[in-house]
């Protein structure tokens, strides 16, 4: 007897298991912020015709414990919004299917700012089962601003090179150059702009000439870790005279 409820606990299990199930969580790894006016996330997911009206579909964000917004199909005819975080942010309206029970299962988030950057779970549940995934979005904006420079001491022993970057988020890696190396021990200070949510960083390092040749190739190289944002700015550097050239790459 023991035997038989073993074998039909596994079989339950089994189809339990299936009952709903997510397919594909879509979410964009990395979004320049201003490139678009929204941002899609989707949670495809697959159930059981006979639970369709116990579906409960809802969206975390990091680790909050209470969802921002919850869709219960069989009782709501769009999302309801919990958080007003987002409020301004989610089109409520947006539809990606025509089957009434997976028609919100996407979340258009418009109007993208910096602070939606982070985890998104999507959760599909019924009374039975439910499914889990979550996927991290990246949010980030470029400099607005750039600057290198390489300062002479009026003793003409030593050179303070820096960059300067405004306007830029999340905080970023910034390496001073020289040559195909990169120059250790820099110093660095960041700003916040905490209206804006981005931030300022100066990183400079002094140098001795009797450390340089007599002409070398400085620079600055930008990158937002996570990301393809990639700028370098580099200038000729003379012990006598001016700078021959300055350029920049994006890349």
């Amino acid at each position: 007897m023991g035997f038989f409820r073993i074998v039909a606990f596994i079989i339950l299990v089994q189809d339990r298991t299936w009952a709903v199930r997510i397919r594909d969580l879509i979410v964009p790894k990395i979004f320049e912020l201003g490139t678009d006016d929204h941002i899609l996330l989707d949670c495809d997911f697959e159930y059981e015709a006979s639970e369709k009206y116990q579906l409960d579909i809802k969206w975390y964000f990091n680790n909050e414990p209470s969802p921002f917004i919850q869709w219960v199909p069989g009782q709501m005819s769009r999302p309801q919004l919990i958080d007003e975080k987002f409020r301004g942010h989610v089109n409520l309206n947006h539809s990606v299917h025509a089957d009434a029970f997976m028609r919100h299962r996407a979340l258009l988030l418009t109007n993208p700012t910096l602070d939606l950057s982070g985890i998104y779970t999507c959760k599909v549940s019924t009374f039975l089962d439910e499914d889990i995934r979550q996927k991290k979005l990246t949010i980030y904006a470029p400099a607005s601003s750039i600057s290198f420079q390489q300062d002479r001491f009026r003793s003409g022993k030593e050179v303070n090179i820096s960059c300067s970057v405004e306007g830029i988020y999340p905080l970023p890696q910034i390496k001073l150059t020289w040559g195909p190396y990169q120059l250790d021990d820099s110093e660095a200070s960041v700003t916040p702009h905490e209206e804006e949510g981005t931030f300022n960083v100066v990183v400079h390092r002094v140098i001795s000439h009797d450390d340089l040749p007599s002409e070398t190739l400085l620079g600055c190289e930008l990158s937002i870790p996570g990301t393809n944002y990639l700028v370098r700015e580099e200038s000729l550097y003379r012990h006598r005279g001016g700078r021959k050239f300055k350029f920049l790459i994006p890349i």
